[in-house]
């Protein structure tokens, strides 16, 4: 997505089916990653799917925080884009 190679209403979509239905509701690393990549994306439209995971227990929190999630969901998606176009390993 940083390099235009897939829009970010594909990759939301992806990460909605995830959190939503592909994932088995046991936990696992699975979740940490999941949930951080919608907060890095500034992905608010999947802010009630996250917050569930949380609820759910299934991230152990450690990896980011419900609160470090909820913050970067709530951010500006161009700022945030532009934050991991400024990423070394995101180019």
């Amino acid at each position: 997505m940083v390099n235009g190679r897939l829009e970010r209403k594909t990759l939301t979509a992806y990460l909605r089916e995830l959190l939503e239905e592909r994932l088995e509701r046991e936990p696992s690393y699975v979740w940490n990653a999941v949930s951080e990549a919608a907060a890095v994306l500034a992905a608010s439209e999947l802010t009630p799917a996250v917050e569930k995971v949380y609820e759910e227990g299934l991230t152990d929190g450690i990896f980011i925080s419900p609160e470090q999630a909820l913050r970067g969901l709530a951010k500006d998606v161009d700022a945030a884009i532009d934050t991991l176009r400024g990423t070394p390993h995101m180019r």
